[in-house]
């Protein structure tokens, strides 16, 4: 039998863990990632052997680097690069980021959510106002909105529908992520009331505005194909030139690396095994795919004692949702 491999490889890349933000939950605040002026050769050399179809810079803060990183990617592959950065550096020096940023073949996503976890330094909260100021200014010299990413937790999810507003009005999109216990955050919010909330989104009328994809075959959040080890990479370099590798940035954050390897095989689709899994009764539930298909969900969910009773009381209403396709 011939072996297939993933259209779709999201290669994602920390340059750097430096952060110029104070943020109480960032995933990152552990890490010790070595940072350079240009590509390092073992990165270079997961570039060229895995051909990804895009590659996506997260930190720390990716714009902590200097432009010089990001030139040589462009010259190392042909392939689109999205930077997802707070914007702070380019807030502070936008004629120095323009000439990057306003590359055809570079995206941006940034950041911002409601509270006061998000920190603009120790002792500023990074607020709506400064962030209409921030997104206004890219704007202005970029000559588009970017999309943001807004992390939800129990601290600010009666605020969550009030981002897709924000979205909304500046027609643009947002995509919320549970915090999740990586990094400096203790804390995990769980998946069955994000469903909460993205029931309340859809009810709303406002899913246009969520940058959330459930046909994506490894995307997280909806998560439901079991492909992200075929469809998602992330690496770094640590401070002693050590390549961290593996298919899940969230896991890799928390130290679970794989073997490096050039080349992703899609598998066959099977049942994980009674070890892997959140229960015994997944087995026999229409949820199965869709509470074990992300790994970091499913080892969350096995610390959370009311985690399946919660989900099986949303069942119903999550297969109805028929266009997202996530059982």
């Amino acid at each position: 039998m011939a072996v297939r491999y993933c259209v779709i490889m999201e290669l994602i890349i920390k340059p750097t863990s430096q952060c110029n933000f104070a943020c109480t939950f960032c995933s990152a605040g552990k890490l010790k990632i070595k940072k350079s002026k240009r590509v390092p050769d073992q990165i270079i050399k997961v570039i060229h052997t895995l051909n990804p179809s895009t590659i996506i810079f997260t930190g720390g803060d990716p714009l902590c680097v200097p432009i010089e990183y990001y030139n040589h990617v462009l010259e190392l592959t042909d392939v689109p690069i999205s930077l997802t950065s707070n914007l702070k550096s380019f807030y502070n020096n936008p004629q120095y980021w323009a000439p990057l940023l306003k590359n055809d073949r570079v995206g941006v996503a940034t950041s911002f959510q409601y509270g006061n976890q998000r920190l603009w330094n120790h002792n500023t909260v990074y607020t709506e106002t400064r962030f209409l100021d921030v997104v206004s200014r890219f704007e202005s010299v970029v000559g588009y909105v970017p999309k943001f990413i807004a992390v939800i937790g129990n601290d600010n999810a009666n605020k969550a529908i009030d981002h897709i507003f924000l979205a909304k009005s500046l027609g643009t999109k947002c995509k919320l992520n549970p915090v999740r216990a990586i990094g400096n955050s203790k804390i995990t919010y769980p998946l069955y009331k994000m469903f909460d909330i993205w029931f309340d989104i859809k009810d709303r009328g406002l899913w246009d505005y969520v940058d959330q994809d459930p046909q994506f075959q490894g995307g997280c959040g909806f998560n439901s194909k079991h492909m992200c080890e075929s469809c998602i990479r992330a690496c770094w370099i640590d401070c002693h030139d050590k390549l961290h590798y593996g298919y899940c940035e969230e896991l890799l954050s928390n130290g679970y690396s794989i073997p490096y390897e050039p080349i992703c095989p899609i598998p066959t689709p099977q049942k994980l095994g009674i070890e892997q899994v959140i229960s015994a009764k997944c087995y026999y539930c229409e949820l199965y795919n869709l509470c074990n298909g992300c790994t970091f969900n499913r080892e969350s969910a096995k610390w959370d004692p009311i985690f399946c009773q919660e989900m099986i009381k949303r069942k119903s209403l999550i297969l109805q949702q028929k266009e997202w396709d996530i059982t």
